[in-house]
């Protein structure tokens, strides 16, 4: 629960900050609200915002937003989002 937001991200086996991100890709950001099943994302990636709900099972995490699922995994404070190859990291 809570709003996670983006804080860096792993681009062809490098990882990069938040900062370094915004200096390549300066329009790149995602939040994720989650609140009592219920997830709000928000994202330059997707033009947009959707909306959906989310489970937790273990350290996975499966997001269902306009049926597509989408599955991050949750360690060390840190949500991990795998798209197209990138993976992207949030925390609160």
């Amino acid at each position: 629960a809570g709003t996670w937001n983006l804080s860096g991200a792993k681009v062809a086996g490098v990882e990069m900050t938040a900062d370094q991100l915004q200096a390549v890709q300066p329009d790149l950001d995602m939040t994720l609200e989650c609140n009592d099943g219920k997830v709000t994302l928000t994202s330059s990636l997707f033009s947009g915002t959707g909306e959906g709900t989310y489970t937790v099972n273990g350290e996975t995490v499966t997001i269902e937003s306009d049926g597509q699922s989408m599955e991050a995994t949750l360690k060390d404070g840190r949500l991990t989002i795998e798209i197209g190859g990138v993976e992207l990291y949030l925390e609160k």
